[in-house]
């Protein structure tokens, strides 16, 4: 989980709500992006770790409702991604 909120930092997104028991993480992020009102928006990014490292890691990116932006969801999960693999000594 600490490779996971280093990754979080590293790519702009501000960890809320972590759970240790779950590997689960809650992040947010304010990004470049057009809106129609003056209210405070933010992407949620959700991390789901596998149990013992051993697994899948689930990435999602949900837009708040009503924003639209020139970049798409997945280019945040795929960054989000690479800055773990480079923390757990994977990547680049």
């Amino acid at each position: 989980m600490t490779a996971a909120i280093a990754a979080a930092g590293k790519t702009g997104w501000t960890p809320k709500v972590i759970s240790l028991e779950t590997n689960y993480m809650l992040a947010e992020q304010e990004p470049d992006v057009v809106g129609r009102s003056a209210r405070s928006y933010a992407f949620s990014l959700e991390v789901r770790l596998p149990e013992r490292g051993r697994g899948r890691v689930t990435v999602t990116v949900v837009p708040p409702q009503g924003i639209t932006s020139d970049t798409p969801t997945q280019v945040y999960a795929d960054a989000f991604v690479q800055a773990l693999a480079r923390e757990l000594g994977h990547g680049k």
